[in-house]
């Protein structure tokens, strides 16, 4: 099956072309577009046509696009002459339950001009407007990126790690702080070490600077928090990262209010942690417990390789996809 993939320049985009050319028998087009107006960059109407000139010279089974909710991003009325006119397209959506932000708005757009035969959001949270008719889904990694199998936790160098983009500080309208800088700073205190998630897809860099190098960082981890506010931090989602610390048989500490209790199972597949103060005695507590940490590693692992490998994931996708078509 052939995939054309449309994607911002955001590092955080390669690894889904990636997930759909893992699978065997897949080959991907990748077209990265820059979602700010940049001197330089495409952007109106000679973006727009250079995605119908790709679409028509590449004749994919399938369209996937992974952008922005605003700026320098492709119309709807292109995505709808893609969708009816060369293949079916899908939107995949990172942030569709915060009704906060612009998706909200954009989403609505999308459904009325019949943009997309199907949105999957990967978020995680099923708590959005159109959930009854496309899909809610969990990031999809190559489990390739990670050891198989893992790494045993009594020879990981590192006890409490954080692998991501770090975030920004941000006041809320009551005053207080938001984002996961603030509360990575404090966890910093008692021990936690990061690892900045870059550009990391450059095949020109370093290994310690690429993605797999994030991964391998991940892979060395016992125990990695993960943060799981959306982009207004009003709303809670599931991080790909969960994933990725999943399918490295890491340890997950994941924060109040998390989905992730739709998916996983609490204090079984990972731990729940409220604040900071309470994350510092749940790290004290299994700090040097690799055999307990590794346990739970290991159920999560055990969940992410059966239920949301790539395999899975698009196959899910394409299902809905062909399930709409036939309906139309």
């Amino acid at each position: 099956m052939k995939a054309l993939f449309i994607t911002t320049e955001t590092n955080e985009t390669p690894k889904y072309p990636e997930s759909f050319a893992c699978v065997n028998g897949n080959e991907v087009r990748h077209i990265i577009f820059h979602h700010r107006a940049i001197p330089g960059v495409l952007g109106g109407e000679a973006l727009n046509n250079m995605l119908i000139d790709e679409a028509k010279d590449y004749k994919p089974d399938v369209i996937i696009y992974l952008g922005a909710c605003a700026g320098n991003i492709p119309s709807v009325k292109t995505f709808a002459k893609l969708n009816s006119e060369f293949a079916p397209t899908v939107l995949m959506c990172s942030d569709a339950a915060d009704v906060v932000s612009p998706w909200t708005y954009l989403l609505s757009q999308y459904d009325k001009a019949k943009a997309f035969s199907c949105v999957v959001a990967i978020d995680g949270n099923r708590n959005w407007e159109f959930s009854d008719r496309h899909l809610t889904l969990l990031t999809p990694i190559d489990p390739a990126r990670y050891p198989s199998p893992p790494i045993p936790h009594a020879e990981r160098k590192i006890p409490f790690g954080f692998a991501g983009n770090m975030g920004s500080f941000k006041a809320m309208k009551n005053g207080l702080p938001a984002g996961r800088r603030n509360l990575i700073a404090q966890m910093s205190v008692y021990g936690l070490q990061c690892r900045q998630r870059d550009d990391s897809f450059d095949p020109n860099l370093p290994h310690s600077e690429s993605y797999q190098g994030c991964c391998d960082f991940i892979s060395q981890t016992r125990i990695m928090p993960n943060f799981c506010e959306t982009g207004s931090y009003e709303r809670h989602h599931v991080k790909g990262r969960v994933v990725e610390v999943g399918l490295a048989g890491t340890m997950l500490l994941e924060q109040i209010n998390s989905p992730a209790h739709k998916w996983f199972e609490k204090d079984v597949d990972y731990i729940e942690f409220r604040d900071t103060r309470h994350a510092k005695t749940i790290v004290a507590q299994y700090r040097d417990k690799p055999d307990e940490t590794q346990k739970f590693g290991d159920r999560l692992r055990a969940k992410m390789m059966a239920e949301h490998t790539p395999e899975k994931f698009w196959g899910k996708v394409m299902e809905r996809v062909n399930d709409i078509r036939a309906v139309a």
